[in-house]
């Protein structure tokens, strides 16, 4: 930034970076797993992954024109299948049931999470106010991501 103002050639001509749409794939198949294993209040308990919803709703429209984001989502559940540590039999459930697990979690325990999504996102978010999508917004945007996942 501060060779853009000064009119300076940049320090670092390119910089490698993970593309959005994998980046998201990755992001969904952690939601899938983590909340479903979550225990509130326990020694591992992370209430900031409500970050990753946020970042799905943003990451959206680049994901689902990717032609290759449901293959990258199936690639990165297949590699988290056996990390839940509090649900052992979460382990082999096909990737229909894991999504309707974290839908249905959400849904049903909306008001917690909708506040964690408040301080964790709305409350740091450097964004100007109506930039942040709302949970409701946000949830939804995963719901689009979960369809266009499971129709291949």
């Amino acid at each position: 930034f501060v060779n853009a103002v000064t009119k300076q050639p940049p320090e670092v001509h390119r910089i490698a970076c993970i593309d959005p749409a994998e980046s998201a794939s990755d992001k969904l198949s952690a939601l899938a797993w983590r909340i479903p294993d979550r225990v509130r209040g326990g020694n591992e308990d992370d209430p900031s992954l409500v970050r990753h919803i946020h970042d799905l709703a943003l990451l959206k429209e680049l994901a689902l024109a990717n032609k290759s984001f449901a293959a990258l989502v199936t690639a990165s559940m297949q590699e988290d299948d056996r990390r839940s540590k509090n649900n052992p039999s979460f382990a082999g459930l096909p990737m229909s049931e894991k999504f309707r697990q974290l839908l249905t979690i959400l849904e049903t325990d909306k008001e917690a999470y909708a506040r964690e999504y408040d301080l964790f996102v709305r409350g740091v978010s450097y964004a100007a106010e109506g930039d942040v999508p709302d949970f409701t917004a946000a949830v939804e945007a995963l719901h689009s991501l979960v369809q266009i996942t499971l129709k291949q």
